[in-house]
């Protein structure tokens, strides 16, 4: 009998305290501990995993759901399973934590890159240790190969591949899918720039699909433990695209004259620090999906917004003549060469630049982050107010806010109206004051800021000129194009796609006067 109780009692105890431990940690996961300094608590509607539950099933519309609860507050805290996010909803704060020093992209990048792409844990060590310098200079080779001559000649080498792709179109063009239309002219355009004319999506256009379909499922190698289970169909494209890298790197197809800097400087340096074929593949792939994953679907709304407004079409039209000219020779194939001057764009075609930019403050819903990398005060700079941010933390802010807020792009904020940016225009209508620095944040911040910001907005101008001049673009049934709704992008993207379904016919009718022609670019 009294070995009964004993072992009772012992059982009651141990129960006790298993439910007491479990209360504990439910406890302390439920309630993380602050400075009084730091941004106030936003608790999840459900405790310890509501947050997390959330960000995964809405994607970028927790943060406009979190930014209602918090009821216009302009710094809070996420509690996330034990841990926390920061994050800043007001331009001042957004602003601040663009110019930061001491909060850096750089620990998310590099978390990106080991997740999405086939680089070995070798390879990783060796890119993130400070002491080969290995990071500094690819950033460099980066932001270098993004300016000055070499950006011209990247420039040059995609609106060449494109103004060819439109020369050889016929003079009237059905297209069953506007999407995947654009998207693929523009990528091979793209790939062509970057990789010359002698590249694998060239030679197997099915790898352009490919990429496409691992971009739509990147969600999974990012937050997945097993994508090659969760989407093992992606898993094989990405792997198809690395082994034609492997195999165009192998081949020595890098090396051509009509390859970019950028392309050959990151091959050059990888290779100096004895990075294997496959890692500098894998590097490489990296590259590709910086340069295409929000530019082509930027350039689809883009259409989609101009062409769907006449009366901008006809203006734009007026203005973009100003950048082409006819050569009074006729080429020895008897066609007229059309000659597009795109220097200084931004400063003569000042409506096809609002456009650009409307467009992105419209369509873009991205979520940027930083790492606090030390203790860090930022402030709202309008009464003092300060906001103290732990080290290791992970600070965020979100173009779903930013870019649609009312209180500073006024009680129309959802429509589409180039005119915002366009200075003088008295464009500002019930905005008390010019559009400020933090409102409007499509390319990130600080250093940095987007390196290929310069290379996407050219290839996106160059094209829209010319499908401005040559053709009358309708739908299907030769009405006025609509806007189709957009898809919630995932958290790997900051622009959605056409929901399934829509309606995305057109009809590409070549203008009067403007056939027979080619087009060539220079930048003089």
């Amino acid at each position: 009998m009294a070995i009964v109780e004993t072992l009772t009692s012992n059982a009651t105890a141990i129960a006790t305290a298993l439910v007491g431990g479990a209360l504990l940690l439910l406890w302390r996961l439920s309630n993380v501990q602050l400075d009084a300094r730091e941004p106030p608590v936003l608790k999840p509607t459900i405790p310890i995993i509501g947050h997390v539950l959330d960000m995964v099933t809405l994607s970028h519309a927790f943060f406009t759901k979190t930014y209602k609860q918090a009821e216009g507050k302009e710094a809070y805290t996420l509690p996330m399973m034990g841990g926390k996010v920061y994050f800043v909803a007001s331009p001042e704060l957004v602003n601040a934590m663009i110019k930061s020093r001491s909060l850096s992209f750089d620990p998310v990048l590099r978390d990106t890159i080991a997740k999405l792409f086939t680089i070995s844990k070798a390879g990783v060590r060796k890119y993130v240790d400070p002491s080969t310098g290995l990071e500094a200079r690819w950033t460099k080779n980066f932001y270098g190969c993004l300016n000055g001559v070499e950006l011209k000649e990247i420039n040059k080498a995609v609106l060449t591949d494109l103004f060819r792709q439109l020369d050889e179109l016929p003079d009237e063009v059905n297209v069953e899918d506007s999407w995947l239309w654009l998207r693929d002219k523009l990528s091979f355009a793209s790939t062509t720039a970057m990789l010359g004319r002698d590249n694998p999506f060239c030679a197997h256009p099915s790898l352009v699909d490919d990429y496409w379909y691992v971009d739509s499922k990147l969600v999974h190698f990012a937050l997945g433990p097993a994508p090659w289970m969760t989407a093992p169909s992606a898993w094989m494209a990405r792997n198809r695209i690395h082994r034609a890298l492997i195999k165009y790197t192998k081949e020595k197809k890098h090396e051509a004259d009509d390859v970019s800097a950028l392309w050959r400087g990151s091959y050059d340096l990888l290779h100096e620090f004895g990075f294997s074929e496959s890692d500098i593949a894998a590097f490489l792939q990296a590259t590709l999906q910086a340069a295409l994953f929000n530019t082509i679907p930027t350039f689809n709304w883009y259409f989609v917004h101009i062409w769907s407004d006449p009366s901008l079409v006809f203006r734009l039209r007026e203005e973009v003549s100003g950048v082409v000219a006819e050569s009074p020779e006729r080429r020895g194939d008897g066609k007229r060469e059309m000659t597009m001057n795109v220097a200084k764009l931004e400063e003569r075609c000042p409506l096809l630049v609002a456009a650009f930019h409307e467009n992105l403050r419209t369509v873009a819903v991205g979520a940027f982050n930083r790492v606090v990398m030390e203790d860090t005060i930022i402030s709202n700079g309008k009464g003092g107010q300060e906001y103290l941010l732990k080290k290791g933390t992970t600070l965020m802010a979100s173009q779903s806010v930013l870019h649609v807020s009312k209180e500073h792009w006024g009680s129309q904020a959802g429509n589409f109206d180039p005119t915002r940016f366009i200075k003088g225009a008295g464009v500002l209508g019930e905005l008390e004051s010019p559009i400020k620095p933090g409102t409007y944040v499509p390319f990130g911040g600080g250093k940095h800021l987007c390196p290929g910001r310069h290379f996407a907005s050219m290839e996106i101008w160059g094209m829209m000129i010319a499908l401005l001049l040559s053709f009358d673009i309708t739908d299907a049934e030769g009405r006025t194009l609509t806007v189709p709704e957009r898809t919630m992008p995932t958290m790997t993207s900051g622009i959605g796609r056409p929901v399934a379904g829509a309606d995305l016919r057109l009809k590409l009718s070549r203008r009067k006067d403007w056939n027979n022609i080619t087009w060539k670019v220079v930048m003089a």
